[in-house]
């Protein structure tokens, strides 16, 4: 048995090891992509395909949109409850006051600054958000920092 892988085995001597084969090898594979006729490399998806993906599409974006909405109506209804749940008190307007530059300076958690503005123009039947130096306004307690 080792006279046989002898004879069959190449024989590497010297500096022959290091000649490199100049000759280009070719295999033809039978069935590749050349094979297929020019609408099915045209059409990367069937019918069904096409219309699975759309359908799903569709689905996700629905649900995102879905997601959208109840996490603002969510948030919505934390800021109304922080706000309905904080205690009152009374401040004065003074020269170059605003609705904003009042509700910025209250630190009311779980609500926004425009949702304070919104609680004090619904709370004190603001029509617009006009205000005159010495007017008395309702507005929430600051949370406690």
């Amino acid at each position: 048995m080792t006279s046989q892988c002898i004879s069959s085995c190449a024989r590497v001597e010297g500096t022959s090891a290091l000649k490199i084969d100049s000759r280009p090898e070719f295999t033809v594979i039978e069935g590749g992509r050349a094979s297929r006729t020019k609408e099915e490399r045209a059409s990367g998806l069937s019918l069904g395909q096409t219309l699975l993906f759309m359908v799903l599409v569709s689905l996700a974006t629905i649900v995102l949109c879905l997601a959208g909405v109840l996490g603002e109506a969510r948030a919505d209804a934390s800021a109304a409850r922080a706000l309905e749940s904080a205690a009152e008190r009374s401040t004065v307007v003074q020269p170059g006051d605003s609705l904003w530059s009042i509700s910025s300076e209250l630190a009311i958690e779980g609500a926004s600054t425009s949702d304070v503005v919104s609680w004090i123009e619904r709370r004190n039947g603001l029509d617009d958000s006009c205000l005159r130096v010495g007017q008395r306004l309702l507005v929430p307690e600051p949370s406690e920092r």
